[in-house]
């Protein structure tokens, strides 16, 4: 719409009030035409003022005076609610304009005549109750009447101010009616008196009235941002926001400190001379009569007063977790104000009030906790009023809240717990993010947490308390943290760690008196409560140290001194001792300890009561394994988690406590229990990276003879650790082929103590896997394989070149000896054992020159052949070294691997063949080995024809795939050498009728497909 002219909208306005005037006095005829014209009238005059057209006041007072004689002309209960409406509408979009030049008593009289209209006080005896819409209206009107337009120096604005402040029961008429409409059902009403109520209050209401309206105003917004009595479930978050808007400049208006200090009711002290004056003028305090409509500020107002606050401030606790951005904001707004405007005269209400910011300061709403935090920055500022009194009051908080946490976790009171954790999480953020930013206004706070948890803080009395509430399950998955949750309530996990956290960053080295109590009471016991020391003194170096476990603990502040390394060197070394004794996982605590019968027992189980046994009818189930049994796996987890992040704080500083620190974990990694060889494989990685070490292969070889020397002196007489022999092994699998360079050490520990421990299975079994094991990481490492061309019938050795003469021939003589001095362990009474010894020939052989090898073999001959006749045969041949081994075959393994072919084909006979049972991987090797065979030395045509025989059952459809595909090998290389014999077998199994090789006929064997195959194989090879 383009800019109009005065003239051009005096014709349209003229259109509309000419006849308007005409029916200003209303009759049942006129009100349908009166109501057409003021709808009309209102529409053309939104649109002018959406278009910013400037009302002159000729304009203004032509359009006026159809309204005003509208109201003259008729008596309120004549008019009807539709018509009221339209025309104070019309009045508000006027008065917008108008309120610059209207006179003082033209806008008392306007002001009267709406607020009249909103309380339904028309005149003694003619009162109608009006609709919510004209009340509405009413309210509108008045907006613009009264709303500040930044002139508050301009001289009508101040008179008018000064006018309604002496016109005090047309005000209270007006905030009374106010109070009414705001607690209508229509959000509209609500919202649009909540917004006048708010601009009397800032501009209108004096100091003097406020505290005569104080109790009602008060109430009544209490009840409207709880939602009731009109709504069931939340306050609309805006109607939150303006009732407690409302109540703030209500509160601030009657008992300010600047007012309250005026009246002599307070004092302000903030040196000795005034605390010289308070004394001294205690009793001067003049008495002033009370004015008319007013309530006198005395000493017993205040102290009723500040109660009866206290209670309606107390009331709005659950709007904290309101779920709208708007009524939280609004929230922190009252509470930052009222912190800082009544100081002095609401101190009862300070720890509710800082309560409230803090919880604000931990929203997910970043709106909501940035202005609260920064409203806590402010008031604890050095140029702060309030400054000292609220951080007395926060250390007060803490003290009582850490005191309280203890008694609410075993109650399963989720939300207390959550909201009096965040508060402490809140304020050591706070405290946290002023020292980051250089600052030091909180250095008392951080004293006082330092104070609490430090020697003089009495963590021996409140320290067992806490320990007795906090009650640790396995979790199911660990694979970078330890447990993390009291049982049955994640939620007091999550607070309870990052409060810790919190605590030791903010309390800083002080805090450290408490690390050590908890540790020692850690390693003194390995049930619940140890547990739970471990884990908060682990929490309390993490905050201490500033190393955060995870991105969103990042806002911890790093801190490094010399007092705390030495504290993280000791912790380290002790927490390393506790797997000195035999099995630290396995032990149970003294029930008497102390500290045990303190504090009584609380649990809380759900579900069903497990009855006991003896009451049960039936076959009684197996009982569920009592939870003590997996405190010691936790104790040993939380102990490992200790380790590491004494590691992150010392750093490279952490290579000396390696010696005693390296075998704890290792130890933990070959656990059985899942989790703990996580967390043991974790902490392995975090040792590595703190030390700064690329992988944890490289700090286990850099430092292997910390690890030899540990496994030494747990395989000593005076204590042998099974356990020990697993580390090794351990260590040699995650180091791989680094190894070598310390396999000699290996190897000699190993022999060492096979002499003196022969006769142990267990033990002899572990040094073989461990010697097997080296062998195999020599085989793994091309370089140290001996380089073989085969020949016809000879087998020469290609000397290797000079660049890889020094490891090939250390690797060779290792292998040798090993070779050389478990040979004779063949014949060891444990059938793992010798399979093992076999294993560890055929791993060997490629890096032995047939020199070496054939003796070796030639000396172990005879017991290799014997262990093909045990009653649990272990087949594990590799031939490499050509015919000499080929021959040998034929000669002294073909007999036995045909009576283990019988046996073997009676067994499966009455058992199905399984893909990976004992016999499956017998006949796997054996084929393999006669293949083998087969493909070298031209086996006499007897042996092979009686080999075929045996072995043409595993190319039926039914074999196993694998053991159809090596059957078909070896009947293709024994094609090479006799393919007649080959096709006569094939053919004659598969044959019908009488014929001379019909004793071959085999009909419940199908090999026709791989007979097929066969002869392709064969006949592609010939040509």
């Amino acid at each position: 719409m383009t800019e109009r002219s005065d003239q051009d909208v005096f014709k349209e306005l003229k259109r509309l009030c000419v006849p308007l005037l005409e029916n200003s006095l209303l009759t049942p005829a006129a009100i349908p035409r009166v109501l057409s014209l003021l709808a009309e009238l209102h529409k053309f005059l939104q649109s002018l003022h959406d278009n910013r057209f400037k009302f002159s006041s000729s304009l203004v007072s032509y359009v006026m005076f159809p309204l005003t004689s509208i109201l003259r002309r008729n008596g309120s209960p004549a008019i009807p609610d539709r018509v009221l409406e339209l025309l104070l509408l019309s009045l508000q979009i006027l008065c917008e304009d108008w309120w610059w030049y209207c006179d003082l008593q033209t806008w008392e009289q306007l002001f009267m005549l709406c607020s009249a209209f909103v309380g339904d006080l028309e005149g003694k005896g003619k009162a109608k109750a009006r609709d919510d819409e004209s009340k509405e209206a009413a309210i509108r009107c008045l907006i613009s009447l009264t709303r500040k337009r930044g002139t508050e120096n301009d001289p009508i604005h101040s008179m008018r101010v000064f006018r309604m402040r002496v016109f005090i029961p047309i005000l209270g008429q007006t905030l009374n009616a106010l109070t009414t409409t705001s607690e209508s059902s229509s959000l509209r009403l609500q919202r649009t008196s909540l917004e006048l109520l708010h601009i009397l209050f800032e501009v209108y209401v004096s100091e003097d009235f406020a505290p005569t309206v104080l109790p009602g105003v008060v109430s009544t917004m209490s009840r409207l941002a709880l939602g009731a009595p009109t709504s069931k479930g939340w306050a609309n978050g805006e109607i939150v926001s303006l009732a407690l808007s409302v109540m703030r400049e209500a509160i601030i208006k009657s008992m300010s400190d600047d007012i309250c200090i005026k009246e002599g009711l307070v004092r302000e002290v903030t040196d000795l001379e005034d605390l010289i004056a308070a004394a001294q003028r205690t009793s001067e305090r003049d008495e002033t009569p009370a004015k008319e409509h007013h309530v006198e500020r005395t000493p017993s107002w205040l102290r009723a007063t500040s109660s009866q606050l206290l209670i309606a401030l107390n009331t709005l606790t659950p709007i904290v977790s309101h779920p709208t951005a708007t009524a939280l904001a609004a929230v922190s707004s009252l509470s930052s104000s009222l912190l800082e405007s009544t100081s002095l005269t609401l101190p009862s209400c300070r720890p509710l009030l800082a309560s409230f910011l803090l919880s604000l300061s931990q929203s997910t709403y970043d709106s909501v906790s940035s202005h609260a935090y920064h409203s806590l920055v402010q008031l604890t500022s050095p140029t702060s009023k309030v400054r000292h009194p609220l951080l007395q009051t926060l250390l007060q908080m803490t003290g009582e809240l850490l005191s309280t946490l203890p008694r609410l976790l075993p109650s399963l009171a989720d939300s207390k717990v959550e909201h009096l954790a965040g508060q402490v999480e809140a304020i050591c953020r706070l405290i946290t993010s002023t020292t980051r930013d250089g600052s030091d206004n909180l250095s008392a706070l951080s004293r006082g947490f330092g104070k609490l948890f430090g020697p003089m803080g009495g963590i021996e009395k409140w320290g067992w308390r806490l320990l007795a509430v906090m009650e640790f399950d396995m979790p199911p998955v660990t694979i970078m943290d330890t447990p993390s949750a009291p049982r049955g309530n994640s939620k007091c996990s999550r607070y309870a760690g990052t409060d810790v956290q919190g605590i030791g960053n903010v309390g800083g080295e002080d805090c450290l008196y408490a690390v050590e109590w908890f540790a020692a009471v850690g390693r003194n016991r390995n049930d619940g409560r140890g547990v739970a020391a471990l884990w908060l003194s682990c929490r309390l170096l993490e905050g201490i140290a500033g190393v955060p476990t995870s991105v969103s603990e990042a806002n911890l502040v790093p801190r490094h001194s010399k007092r705390l390394d030495n504290a993280a060197r000791g912790l380290s070394r002790s927490i390393a001792e506790l797997w000195e004794a035999d099995n630290p996982a396995l032990e149970s605590s003294d029930a008497s300890q102390e500290g045990i019968d303190d504090v009584p027992k609380v649990e809380h189980v759900q579900g069903l009561i497990v009855l006991d046994q003896s009451l049960r009818i039936g076959h009684a189930s197996s009982a569920r394994p009592s939870r003590q049994t997996s405190q010691p796996i936790l104790h040993s987890m939380v102990a490992l988690q200790l380790l590491s992040v004494s590691a992150r704080v010392l750093k490279a500083q952490f290579t000396s406590a390696l010696l005693h620190a390296l075998y704890p974990i290792l130890h933990s990694i070959i656990s059985p229990v899942s989790q703990l060889s996580d967390s043991g494989l974790a902490a392995l990685n975090i040792v590595a990276s703190s030390v700064s070490y690329a992988s944890p292969a490289n700090l286990l070889i850099s430092n292997f003879d910390y690890i030899l020397d540990a496994v030494s002196r747990r395989l000593s007489r005076q204590r042998l650790d099974v356990d020990a022999v697993k580390v090794l092994l351990l260590v040699i699998r995650i180091v791989g082929r680094d190894v070598i360079q310390k396999a000699a050490d290996v190897v000699e520990e190993c022999f060492d103590r096979l002499d003196e421990y022969h006769g142990y299975d267990i033990v002899v079994d572990g040094l073989i896997e461990v010697l097997l094991e080296v062998v195999k990481v020599v085989e793994g490492d091309e370089d140290t394989h001996v380089v073989r061309e085969e020949g016809p019938g000879l087998t020469i050795a290609i000397p290797p070149d000079h660049t890889r003469m020094d490891s090939l021939e250390s690797c060779t003589a290792l292998t040798k000896q090993i070779v050389s001095r478990t040979i004779y362990f063949l014949t060891h009474e444990s059938a793992t054992i010798r399979a093992k010894i076999l294993t560890l020939l055929s791993s060997a052989v490629p890096v032995l020159p047939e020199s070496a090898l054939l003796t070796s073999i030639h000396q172990a001959w005879p017991f290799i052949l014997n262990r093909l006749s045990d009653s649990q045969s272990f087949v594990s041949l590799s031939m490499h070294v050509g015919s000499f081994m080929y021959r040998r075959v034929w000669d002294d393994v073909w007999p036995r691997f045909r009576t283990m072919l019988q046996r073997l084909e009676v067994a499966d006979s009455k058992n199905a063949l399984l893909d990976e049972d004992r016999s499956h991987r017998l006949y796997r090797s054996m084929l393999k080995t006669l293949i083998a065979s087969m493909k070298t030395v031209q086996v006499h045509d007897a042996l092979a024809w009686e080999m075929l025989l045996y072995f043409r059952r595993f190319l039926h459809s039914q074999a196993h795939n694998e053991l159809q595909m090596y059957a078909i090998e070896l009947y293709v290389a024994a094609g090479k050498n006799n393919a007649d014999a080959v096709w006569l077998i094939l053919f004659s199994t598969t044959g019908t009728g009488d014929n001379p090789t019909s004793f071959l006929q085999r009909a419940e064997w199908d090999i026709r497909r791989n007979f097929d195959i066969i002869l392709q194989q064969l006949q592609r090879k010939s040509e």
